[in-house]
């Protein structure tokens, strides 16, 4: 676990991003932290991200993602094997 910056210390956005975090070098997460939120804006950096729960390809910027009490948020980058570890409710 370690912050986005430290992977993408170009990218100035990556220093303000908070709660959200790497995991290994293929996973972004980003965990809702606040009582009854039920969605979150995501910065992802450079590449293309599959949205665990649903497969959904992003590009780089901010996005703002929805997700129920019972699920997390967390992008794969597109093409890494461990995606196959998620299954389609996300978790």
């Amino acid at each position: 676990m370690r912050p986005m910056f430290f992977d993408y210390p170009q990218d100035e956005n990556c220093y303000s991003l908070g709660d959200q975090y790497l995991f290994g070098d293929d996973i972004i997460f980003a965990p809702i932290v606040n009582r009854a939120q039920t969605e979150k804006t995501v910065y992802l950096p450079a590449g293309e991200w599959v949205l665990t729960k649903n497969k959904t390809v992003y590009t780089a910027g901010y996005h703002t993602v929805t997700a129920a009490v019972e699920e997390f948020i967390a992008f794969v980058r597109k093409g890494a094997d461990v995606l196959a570890c998620f299954n389609e409710r996300g978790s």
